[in-house]
């Protein structure tokens, strides 16, 4: 999980009044508001966003680690739609947790 510290720098930097953005910073505030966005978890359905799903490297638009769910603990990659919808990302599970799942599926029968 992101740490506390980087989390309230952003929440102050997404909660300027507009008038006092610059244009990426504008940039910068969606990109935020698409990391404050909660999705659910396609194995425990608990609604998580990128922050609590990344560890503490997280870096706003550029990051390259791995996300998991902080309730049940299973790999998760985000996927952004190809078509608009209302969500703009949602959670699917990661390639390595899907093989996981499915060698036990496997062994069970």
């Amino acid at each position: 999980m992101v740490p506390r510290e980087k989390q309230e720098k952003w929440y102050k930097q997404y909660f300027q009044p507009p008038m006092e953005l610059t244009g990426l910073e504008k940039q910068r505030k969606y990109i935020l508001t698409l990391a404050f966005a909660k999705s659910g978890c396609p194995l425990c359905e608990a609604k998580i966003s990128k922050l609590d799903a990344a560890d503490e490297n997280y870096e706003i638009g550029n990051y390259t680690g791995k996300y998991t769910c902080p309730e049940c603990g299973a790999g998760l990659r985000d996927v952004v739609p190809l078509v608009a919808m209302p969500q703009p990302w949602f959670w699917v599970l990661s390639n390595e947790t899907r093989e996981t799942l499915l060698r036990m599926w496997k062994d069970r029968k």
